[in-house]
């Protein structure tokens, strides 16, 4: 798999759930622009990272990685539910 692969998933599984970068950006503790390279391909997400957005999103890491993604319950959109004013 590759990082635009693993990018264009965690985009896919972002948008499906209604988060903007910015709160992703900050579970993660790097800056928009950082996230959006990960989306990208262009920068590789650290086990950490894959753990805690496997996490959030109630998916596993290998579905991350190797399989469709189907959530099953994810956090809320609504930023204050999610814990970020």
């Amino acid at each position: 798999m590759t990082n635009e692969q693993i990018g264009s998933r965690l985009r896919k599984l972002r948008l499906e759930n209604g988060y903007p970068q910015r709160i992703i950006a900050e579970l993660l503790c790097v800056s928009r622009a950082g996230y959006s390279q990960y989306e990208s391909g262009k920068r590789k997400l650290t086990a950490d990272m894959l753990i805690r957005l496997a996490d959030f999103y109630g998916v596993s890491v290998d579905s991350l990685l190797n399989h469709e993604i189907h959530a099953q319950e994810a956090p809320p959109a609504d930023s204050e539910q999610a814990g970020y004013s």
